[in-house]
């Protein structure tokens, strides 16, 4: 960089020598005119501009002196005609383009723009060591891309082989509709490259425009925290030849060692659900019989699930005990058909170098209807995400259906402050085991703000297990089963009300034990508790 200062101050010099005598010639001939000194001034300016060094990008000459100075220049292909005026891009060979939409990391960015001068000549100065893309751009459909290497090693000025720009093109391709994760924008990447391409959410197709020849690695990526990036290396472009990938799987799973069909049987020989329903968290129950546990990262971390097409889906592990070798995971299944016996979701494991994917707020999301779930697996945290979180009041670890559970004795509870926003349609669900119940009064298990609740083993006009909702004064809606369940092991209870459908059904393991319809019933919160309660 030395070298170069005094090269400029030199021609300056010469410059400067070349005005001075022109100035005595003219003044010794009686050229003392304003027209004549005017164009004087104009000629020593031409003469000055000439004489000066082009400096088209960079810092400082001076800088760090590891960094470097990259030479180039660009011709058209197949002639010796110069690229004037190109537009000239230096990235990090790993720079991917971002967007605040996609929510993206990028890789830290050593970047410079410049243009080409009227011999195609550009220069780049203060470039640290690295590995980089270059793209020139002519702005008429043509363009280059030179990928080089500084290393300490090299000369302060890098000189690369001439570089001949040709019509660039574009990559296209196709996600499968059913490949398309559930929410969020897919964005597709080219390393290197100012490019990035959103995926057309109903078609899956994705074109990315203005692509130089050369080899490219593309990086699919979501908005959506479930997805895990994919790339695609060596995607080799032709200039002028519309570079088709085809179908694009996001959600292969190459890494992983094992996976295993888990069926979800809902005909009569299963489970015996005739209606299709979405948005399910489904409970899977894992044994040595199912996984080997020696096989998996620590805590299920390597621990995937998918549907049928790879499509990945959110759930959380509830419990993961490799001693005792049991685990249960709630998997949010899109859609579960009524009454099929064929349809299956596949879980992966094996893959020592995979980090956890479980997250019980993807999995009991709010846009699948979840205002709070409570796992009471040690804490009484809102697995939703919502922030409902419960205070104990006394009630004490122990063995549960799913894991650890609560138990309480009658005096104890959970308290979660306010009613969860007064809903009007309310699904309460709870697993339960009663071991006692006080004389008459029956176990209340979860109330928001007594105004609805499920109540167990109520002895008043017989109407032990059921479900109850605040009408007005001390009027109480109550849909009530008959049956009695203690000391009878755990049961899943819930409660429904519906008022936009006039109806209140109360469920004792997922069969409706009992209807009712009042097209008057709705849930008033007015004058009842102030918080939610188990």
């Amino acid at each position: 960089m030395i070298g170069d200062r005094i090269g400029y101050i030199t021609i300056v010099f010469n410059c400067f020598q070349q005005v001075k005598r022109l100035t005595e010639q003219w003044w010794h001939m009686g050229k003392r005119s304003t027209l004549h000194i005017l164009a004087l001034i104009i000629v020593a300016t031409i003469i000055a501009l000439k004489c000066a060094p082009q400096r088209l990008a960079g810092g400082s000459e001076i800088g760090n002196p590891s960094q470097k100075s990259i030479v180039g220049s660009v011709v058209y292909a197949g002639t010796a005609t110069a690229v004037a005026g190109a537009d000239v891009r230096l990235r990090s060979k790993l720079f991917i383009m971002d967007t605040t939409t996609a929510g993206l990391n990028t890789s830290p960015l050593q970047g410079k723009n410049t243009i080409t001068d009227t011999r195609g000549r550009f220069v780049l100065d203060s470039i640290d060591t690295g590995a980089y893309c270059i793209e020139i751009a002519d702005g008429k459909s043509s363009g280059a891309l030179i990928q080089c290497t500084v290393s300490s090693n090299d000369a302060p000025v890098k000189t690369l082989p001439d570089a001949s720009v040709k019509p660039v093109t574009s990559i296209q391709g196709i996600i499968a509709a059913a490949e398309l994760p559930l929410s969020g924008a897919v964005y597709v990447q080219v390393y290197g490259l100012d490019r990035i391409a959103k995926v057309s959410s109903p078609t899956g197709r994705f074109t990315i425009k203005d692509v130089p020849e050369g080899s490219f690695t593309l990086r699919f990526t979501c908005s959506s925290p479930d997805f895990s990036v994919k790339e695609i290396s060596d995607v080799a472009v032709e200039s002028g030849v519309v570079k088709d990938i085809g179908n694009v799987n996001l959600f292969a799973y190459e890494q992983w060692a094992f996976s295993r069909k888990i069926t979800l049987n809902t005909s009569a020989s299963g489970a015996a659900v005739s209606a299709t329903v979405t948005r399910f968290p489904v409970l899977i129950r894992l044994n040595n019989s199912v996984i080997d546990f020696s096989g998996t990262a620590p805590g299920g971390a390597d621990v995937r699930f998918t549907k049928a097409d790879s499509t990945p889906l959110p759930f959380e592990i509830a419990r993961w005990d490799p001693v005792a070798e049991l685990a249960e995971a709630w998997v949010n299944v899109d859609t579960v058909h009524g009454n099929d016996s064929a349809q299956y979701i596949v879980m992966y494991y094996g893959n020592v170098s995979a980090t956890t994917a479980s997250k019980s707020s993807a999995t009991f999301d709010t846009g699948g209807g979840f205002a709070a779930v409570w796992h009471l697996d040690g804490t009484c945290m809102d697995a939703s995400g919502n922030g409902h979180d419960g205070t104990n009041y006394g009630a004490l670890d122990t063995t549960g259906i799913i894991g650890l559970s609560k138990k309480f004795s009658g005096k104890d509870s959970i308290k979660i402050e306010g009613l969860l926003g007064t809903p009007a349609t309310v699904t309460l669900s709870a697993w339960a085991q009663l071991d006692s119940v006080p004389q008459g009064l029956g176990a209340e298990i979860l109330s928001i703000g007594d105004a609805v609740l499920i109540r167990m083993d109520y002895f008043l006009d017989s109407m032990g297990t059921m479900g109850s909702m605040h009408q007005n004064g001390t009027m109480f809606n109550n849909v009530s089963s008959g049956r009695y369940l203690k000391q009878v092991g755990w049961h899943l209870v819930t409660f429904s009300v519906d008022p936009a459908r006039h109806t209140q059904n109360l469920y004792i393991d997922g069969t409706n034990v009992c209807s009712g319809t009042d097209m008057n019933a709705s849930i008033n919160y007015s004058g009842m508790g102030q918080n939610t309660s188990i």
